[in-house]
């Protein structure tokens, strides 16, 4: 998923990783250690047309997600820490 992020650029995809959530925080990670330092995250942008309940997502934070959505490398997230994010969120699953 990430290493090939740049090449999907504006397209829809489907992806797994581990969701964070909380202040200043929303992302999808590839692994379960969200201070990893080789860990490399998404950030991420929900569609506002997606319903979801916000205190079951900052429950299942740190949970494994199956995410879809559109990937953006122009947004960078939370002070440009993240590659690229994933935008307009529309599926949302805790697995």
């Amino acid at each position: 998923m990430i290493k090939t992020y740049k090449s999907l650029h504006g397209q829809f995809v489907e992806v797994d990783g581990y969701g964070f959530f909380g202040f200043e925080l929303s992302a999808l990670c590839r692994e379960d250690d969200l201070f990893d330092d080789d860990q490399t995250c998404f950030w991420l942008e929900f569609s506002r047309d997606l319903k979801i309940n916000d205190s079951l997502v900052l429950f299942a934070s740190g949970h494994k997600f199956k995410l879809k959505g559109r990937i953006d490398t122009t947004q960078r997230g939370h002070l440009n820490s993240y590659p690229a994010a994933l935008t307009e969120i529309y599926y949302l699953k805790v697995k």
